[in-house]
């Protein structure tokens, strides 16, 4: 038996339709793995992410991160994770369908505040200050230019919404925001959750099924990580970015 095509398979998953309990583990799964690729000593087999399962019906979520046996909880805001992905969720769900979702910068800085605390200021705002990307070579643009930089990228993913295919929109996007790096904390979460929204609209359904995209790459952070300075180099030297890895 030949292994299905991406298409194949992305048949049969928009005939599937989730239960509550899959949307779920879905929640536990893109939030597990937007923690994860940040913090790598965590992983499944040591993690409970302790989400009511009324919750994902609520506007406010209570949440916990329980670590072993000696540290009950992380510094960490699994709530706005939960809250960021059921955005995700609704937005493809009120959209697929009906009239196409605009990527603009409003729903760049929507994604933002959901994922952080609400009292800080920073979350949901670009960045006004100059920063610095740990572990990078690459030197993020001064905030001066973040307003432009964001336009003209929302403006780059409507020219090539109807053209590019779905993994190379999504790549480009994850990298784009990243390089960026328009806010001062929460860049990845953020590029990684409008890649997957990005995902999830082109292919036209939520996708289905756990681990998500989000999971799948925290158990390959390294990867992921290679593969983005691959495109920051290929961007410095020539002007485009290598986004096949």
């Amino acid at each position: 038996m030949t292994n299905p095509t991406l298409f194949q398979l992305i048949d049969g998953a928009r005939q599937h339709a989730m239960s509550a309990e899959e949307r779920r583990d879905q929640g536990i799964s893109f939030t597990l793995g937007n923690i994860v690729v940040e913090s790598p000593s965590l992983f499944r087999g040591t993690v409970t992410l302790a989400v009511p399962r009324e919750a994902f019906d609520r506007a406010t979520i209570v949440a916990s991160m329980v670590v072993g046996h000696s540290e009950s909880r992380i510094p960490f805001d699994p709530i706005g994770a939960v809250r960021q992905f059921r955005l995700v969720q609704q937005l493809v769900e009120r959209h697929v369908g009906g009239e196409r979702l605009a990527i603009t910068p409003f729903l760049i800085r929507e994604l933002h505040a959901a994922a952080g605390d609400p009292a800080d200021p920073n979350f949901g705002s670009f960045r006004t200050m100059a920063i610095e990307v740990r572990g990078s070579a690459h030197v993020a643009p001064p905030p001066s230019d973040v307003d432009v930089l964001i336009d003209k990228f929302c403006a780059e993913l409507e020219a090539r919404w109807d053209t590019d295919e779905a993994l190379n929109l999504g790549a480009f996007a994850l990298w784009r925001l990243a390089w960026i790096h328009p806010f001062v904390d929460g860049n990845g979460r953020v590029s990684r959750a409008l890649c997957y929204l990005i995902l999830c609209l082109k292919f036209g359904f939520l996708l289905p099924g756990t681990p998500t995209l989000i999971e799948h790459l925290a158990e390959s952070r390294e990867q992921y990580f290679d593969a983005l300075a691959a495109a920051d180099l290929s961007y410095a030297t020539t002007g485009t970015a290598d986004l096949a890895p």
